[in-house]
């Protein structure tokens, strides 16, 4: 059970990474050379300035200033587009959408893609997993995907779901 909250949570963060690509700011960090230590600092910096008239006290104004984030390069998802095997009609007792156009089995995981809106995927798995006896757990989308989890017993499916133009990619995931 230990070992599926971890993958769990490195498959959701994957998708939120990828949804969220552009907000997010990578930046390099550099090589210690002695044990770190933690400090405050502050991440924006501010102006000060003092205001004295010769009829009332001194007054101050504190005006933040904003530092812009450096936009962070979009990931590279070829890779969940780029597989030409036939796609099948089910797979480790979850339904495959009727319309795949190629899959790729990588035995923990299913990929495929198909032509598609992303709201059509999300839909046909929230009508067709029930109907295959598993249970919606979570739900969670971002900008550019999904992650949808479901619950039969003891085992858990993750669901993923990647647009890149009007095609959507779709990984399953039973753990």
């Amino acid at each position: 059970m230990k070992h599926f909250f971890a993958l769990l949570a490195v498959v959701c963060l994957f998708f939120l990474l990828a949804a969220c690509a552009r907000l997010l700011a990578t930046s390099p960090s550099p090589s210690p050379t002695a044990p770190a230590t933690s400090t405050l600092t502050p991440t924006a910096p501010a102006t000060f300035t003092l205001t004295l008239s010769p009829t009332s006290t001194p007054t101050s104004t504190l005006t933040p200033t904003r530092t812009p984030i450096p936009p962070s390069p979009t990931p590279d998802l070829s890779y969940l587009f780029n597989f030409s095997a036939k796609p099948l009609p089910y797979w480790s007792g979850m339904p495959v959408m009727p319309q795949a156009i190629a899959g790729d089995d990588k035995k923990v995981m299913y990929y495929y893609y198909l032509k598609a809106s992303r709201e059509a995927v999300h839909q046909f798995y929230l009508n067709e997993m029930p109907r295959w006896g598993w249970q919606l757990f979570s739900s969670v989308g971002g900008k550019s995907g999904d992650v949808l989890i479901f619950i039969k017993g003891h085992t858990t499916v993750t669901v993923g779901i990647v647009v890149s133009g009007e095609l959507v990619s779709v990984m399953l995931l039973n753990s």
